[in-house]
């Protein structure tokens, strides 16, 4: 299982038409094989900064959906709503260390 961390900062006057799009990125990756769950944070101090958290059962199901035509075109289209580049991080369990 993987972690994906989607950092994304809105221009201002902007907000209103980025959450429809990042509404319709969760609606479209819902049923995509290996999706698991997701969340959408805001930061306390900026509501412009948002992160988005998704789960994925394995990393190829992930790119899979990161380089998919469907998920390309509402990028593209978030795009000029967005005050810097995207950040995207991906991560995964520790291997071969117990955390207790």
């Amino acid at each position: 299982m993987i972690k994906v961390l989607i950092d994304r900062k809105i221009k201002e006057g902007r907000e209103t038409a980025y959450w429809e799009m990042i509404s319709e990125l969760r609606v479209k990756a819902i049923p995509r094989r290996g999706y698991f769950s997701g969340q959408t944070w805001v930061d306390t101090n900026d509501p412009t900064h948002t992160v988005v958290i998704s789960t994925w059962l394995t990393h190829e199901a992930w790119e899979t959906w990161l380089n998919s035509p469907e998920r390309r075109a509402i990028e593209d289209a978030l795009e000029p709503m967005l005050a810097e580049p995207v950040s995207i991080l991906v991560f995964r369990p520790p291997e071969g260390i117990k955390v207790r």
